[in-house]
């Protein structure tokens, strides 16, 4: 809540959602992943789903930065994914 990304007033399918998409973008700087083989990742296709929910649940649409950073993220995933990187995300 406080990152304004929940009310407090979401349901479990909303909370499950963010779960899951947290857990999926964390995974590859997870201490037993390294180093990530994102050309073999799956995260940007698994996390979709997940995404649609948020979409349709959610009860305040997240802030701005989020946004952006967001897609950062996702722009980063991508080209490392497209040019078979394996990183040590972690360190």
């Amino acid at each position: 809540r406080e990152l304004g990304f929940l009310t407090g007033e979401e349901g479990r399918t909303m909370l499950d959602a963010h779960t899951r998409a947290a857990v999926l973008v964390g995974r590859p700087f997870a201490d037993g992943e390294q180093p990530y083989d994102f050309g073999k990742q799956t995260i940007s296709k698994r996390v979709t789903g997940d995404v649609q929910t948020m979409l349709r649940e959610r009860l305040t649409p997240p802030r701005k930065e989020i946004y952006s950073l967001h897609r950062r993220l996702n722009g980063c995933f991508q080209l490392a994914s497209r040019v078979g990187a394996r990183i040590r995300a972690r360190e």
